[in-house]
């Protein structure tokens, strides 16, 4: 299935926000921010399965204090994706 969030505008996060989706990543899952870059494949190189993601979704609307759509957000499968995700809510 297609991810529903292509078809959004484009919107980028900031360099800051950014960091924070990283710094979210890297204490959940415990790997180095350093090692966490927008290509990174959450399931492939980070071992992330559906119930992290739920954990991954809800830290990042409490750190963004917003509403994420699982639906959207069961599609991601890098960290750019998640940016996109976000970007279109925050």
């Amino acid at each position: 299935a297609e991810a529903v969030y292509t078809n959004y505008p484009k919107t980028e996060l900031t360099q800051e926000q950014k960091g924070k989706v990283v710094l979210v990543i890297s204490e959940l899952f415990d790997v180095p921010e350093e090692k966490i870059t927008e290509f990174t494949n959450l399931k492939d190189e980070l071992g992330v399965d559906s119930l992290d993601k739920v954990e991954l979704e809800m830290k990042l609307e409490d750190e963004f204090g917003c509403n994420l759509s699982y639906e959207n957000f069961e599609y991601a499968k890098t960290v750019n994706d998640i940016y996109k995700i976000l970007s279109q809510v925050i």
